[in-house]
């Protein structure tokens, strides 16, 4: 069994042995850690171990009281033993397929049809929020904007009354097709379907330097923190530093998150040389633990450039890494957030594997040099704006990229009403069910289905 430290809902790292297998020894029985009984020994004793809430007496008042036998399994347990679920631990500590998770953060890739969606929870409306390029739901006609009436037959409100619309489409293998009524905007409803395939993700599917206000302002669509991101990272920056870019705006509206090698490089090329070698986050362990505490620094990076402002697009599926970066450029660097507050998940998580399971537990929170952390409740932002399904992901005139335009210019919110159409960043966004049918990590880092 190995250990692999994460970063938030984040990376594969530095691994070593971990014990819990219940060798035998002494005429102990050998509990099988692929029963039953050892993926839950399992579990037991990595929370017991490294668990981050460990030093709060109602935690420890659950391992006093705790009859494993009372639950059906690792994930039965695990629901019971998270601290808070309501308000801190809301699942970060989770078990999942170690393959799907390696497929995801290697290579960006998951099974699936290749989008992204928004409920709207009042009247059970469901939107595309985004379709990834050359995948399954692009060739069958969803597209940003597009909603989703029936599938395979069923209303949304029949799915919601039932299973709910997380868990409506299908299991997570190659060739699953499901039949889909689609509506786009000011258009006639058609029927189509999709099946599932092999799908990868475009980490960053633009960028683009723009002339406005007499300054070369750098726009980066940023979607996930996988291993592929890296060197479109360098790209990126590189075409910036070649334009003379001072002031940069970084669209993370569906960034949920990912590696902590590539949150640390993103920090870095946003930092600029002048940071170099100043703290940029720290990590603070349970007190069992604490000989662990650590810090990281900003990074020498290729392309990096000295920036006067950063303007972060958000909404509330900004997650884990995209927040830690926010966080830790705050001290340093002119930043704004534009859009609607962030997720909030300042912890990090140590993994541990047993037979094809990969229990990801919190183990850690994150600070940065200015001791700031703890924003369960979100990043708040500075410019309000509207998620306008009805334009393009960095369309001029969709409302979230205006009002940063304006922001990252002026430095101040503009005061125009919002646009006809636009998605109320108000309405609450629906986030998957946590063990629907999918790809986990695809769905708890990029939203993707």
């Amino acid at each position: 069994m190995r250990a692999a430290r994460f970063l938030g809902v984040a990376g594969l790292l530095a691994l070593a042995g971990c014990g819990g297998s219940g060798s035998g020894g002494g005429g102990t029985p050998r509990v099988h850690p692929c029963t039953q009984q050892g993926q839950k020994l399992s579990v037991t004793t990595a929370m017991e171990d490294l668990y981050f809430w460990n030093d709060e007496p109602e935690q420890d008042q659950k391992y006093l009281n705790l009859v494993t036998s009372d639950y059906a399994d690792a994930d039965e347990l695990l629901d019971f033993l998270r601290f808070r679920p309501d308000q801190l631990d809301r699942d970060f500590s989770r078990i999942v397929p170690i393959e799907e998770d390696e497929q995801f953060f290697g290579p960006g890739e998951f099974v699936g049809y290749g989008f992204s969606f928004f409920l709207e929870p009042v009247l059970n409306e469901v939107t595309i929020t985004q379709a990834f390029a050359d995948s399954p739901a692009e060739a069958a006609g969803f597209a940003r904007g597009v909603r989703i009436l029936e599938i395979d037959g069923r209303t949304i409100d029949e799915i919601e009354a039932d299973e709910g619309i997380g868990e409506a489409f299908g299991e997570r293998e190659v060739g699953v097709t499901q039949t889909f009524l689609l509506r786009p905007p000011g258009e006639l409803p058609f029927v189509t379907m999709a099946t599932k395939a092999v799908v990868t993700i475009d980490p960053v599917p633009q960028h683009k330097v723009i002339d406005a206000g007499g300054l070369k302002i750098g726009y980066l669509e940023f979607r996930s923190f996988v291993s592929t991101a890296s060197a479109d990272l360098t790209e990126a920056f590189g075409a910036f530093a070649a334009a003379g870019v001072t002031r940069v705006i970084v669209d993370v509206r569906y960034n949920g998150g990912g590696l902590i090698t590539v949150a640390d490089q993103f920090a870095s090329l946003l930092a600029g040389p002048g940071n170099v070698g100043m703290v940029a986050s720290q990590t603070r362990y349970n007190s069992a633990n604490s000989g662990s505490n650590g810090m990281t620094t900003f990074s020498a990076q290729a392309n990096s450039i000295d920036l006067d402002s950063i303007v972060f697009i958000t909404t509330e599926d900004s997650a884990s890494a995209t927040e830690l970066v926010i966080n830790a450029l705050e001290p340093y660097v002119d930043v704004a957030l534009v859009g609607a507050q962030t997720f909030g998940k300042p912890v990090g998580q140590i993994g541990r594997d047993f037979c094809d399971q990969r229990l990801r537990l919190v183990a850690f929170e994150i600070v940065n040099v200015n001791e700031s952390g703890g924003y369960f409740d979100g990043l708040p932002v500075d410019c309000p704006a509207d998620d306008d399904l009805s334009l393009p992901v960095g369309d001029e005139f969709e409302d979230s990229f205006s009002t940063a335009l304006t922001r990252v210019v002026t430095g101040a919110c503009p005061i125009a009403g919002k646009p006809g159409g636009a998605r109320l960043q108000s309405v609450e966004r629906q986030r998957a069910p946590a063990r629907a049918p999918g790809n986990f990590a695809a769905q708890e880092f990029s939203y993707a289905y």
